[in-house]
């Protein structure tokens, strides 16, 4: 299931070149698995995506979240790694290596799970010292975000070096290009990105002539961009004898695949003796009142038979965000 994860959302397998894997790139295949911790670095960047995602709450702030959990220290990210038994951690942002937490962060993710606690970075740093900080602290795979890669494949061969952007409709000279460069330049894999619209992007890419998906508006996915990938698959298998692998990752795999079952993990490891795991990741407990007026907690079924109890159904995060609550009887 790890290793089909991207494969099976997006029904199209990768472009492999001769020397290439035949899959996506271990950070992928953890994450499909929802085996991988979301650790936000830091909203500082030096860059203005007209594109970028991130909510003003965390854009341009250095603060950092591991999965939605706020991070004011080294033991906040380890109990929230703990609490889903991660197998490793994507670190993103913002550009994760505009912060000197970062490095801390990677240390001790390493020194308290394991040395092969697997850790995937994005960036688009091209600054060798903090390329050779993020290398030497123990980062397995790198990828960048439209950037040269040269700085961080001289470094060695002790982590992969990759690539990864959004499918922007009408860029595709552009991909086309970048994908080359990237070949060329000795990178292993390159990850397509289906583009989205955000809480934060939105204004702007609606602006831009952008549209919905099949004309729906609820629609997280652009129109145009998943056409454009599948294009551009079908150009590297024709018109280019690459040494890299191309993926393809919907929006579908990343809200269905990964986020569901990092969901549905989670909740696996923290559910109590009376909590039900559901079919979408979040947890289901039943509350009955005492004498007093008091909910106290109980199983689903006990909830159903007991007038006045109620059913809570809830986030598997930190803060135990409800989701619904039922209620039986007066």
């Amino acid at each position: 299931m790890a290793g089909s994860g991207v494969v099976r959302c997006t029904k199209v397998g990768p472009v492999l070149g001769p020397k290439a894997s035949p899959q996506p790139p271990k950070g992928c295949r953890l994450c499909g698995r929802g085996a991988k911790l979301v650790l936000f670095a830091t909203g500082r960047c030096d860059h203005s995506c007209f594109y970028c995602p991130i909510s003003p709450e965390k854009k341009g702030v250095d603060r950092a979240f591991a999965n939605e959990r706020p991070v004011r220290g080294i033991d906040d990210l380890l109990d929230e790694a703990r609490d889903m038994k991660a197998l490793g951690a994507g670190v993103t942002g913002g550009d994760p290596l505009k912060s000197q937490k970062t490095f801390s962060f990677i240390q001790a993710l390493k020194e308290n799970f394991s040395p092969k606690f697997h850790i995937h970075l994005y960036t688009r740093t091209t600054d060798p010292r903090l390329l050779a900080r993020a290398y030497d602290a123990g980062v397995d795979e790198i990828r960048f975000h439209w950037a040269d890669p040269r700085n961080a494949l001289a470094l060695g061969d002790a982590w992969e070096v990759g690539a990864e952007v959004p499918v922007i409709p009408g860029q595709a000279e552009k991909l086309k290009t970048y994908i080359h460069k990237m070949d060329v330049a000795g990178v292993t894999f390159i990850n397509l990105n289906e583009f989205e619209f955000s809480d934060s992007n939105f204004p702007a890419l609606i602006r831009r002539g952008f549209l919905h998906k099949d004309g729906e508006p609820g629609s997280l996915e652009v129109e145009g961009s998943e056409t454009l990938a599948l294009d551009l698959l079908d150009w590297a298998k024709t018109s280019l004898d690459i040494n890299l692998t191309l993926h393809y990752c919907s929006a579908r795999t990343k809200l269905f695949t990964q986020l569901v079952e990092r969901y549905k993990r989670t909740a696996t490891h923290i559910a109590r003796p009376f909590e039900q795991v559901t079919e979408e990741g979040t947890l289901l407990v039943g509350e009955v009142k005492d004498a007093s007026g008091k909910w106290l907690p109980t199983s689903p079924a006990k909830a159903r038979k007991t007038k006045g109890g109620r059913l809570v159904e809830y986030w598997p995060t930190f803060d135990r965000k409800p989701v619904e609550i039922t209620y039986f009887g007066p």
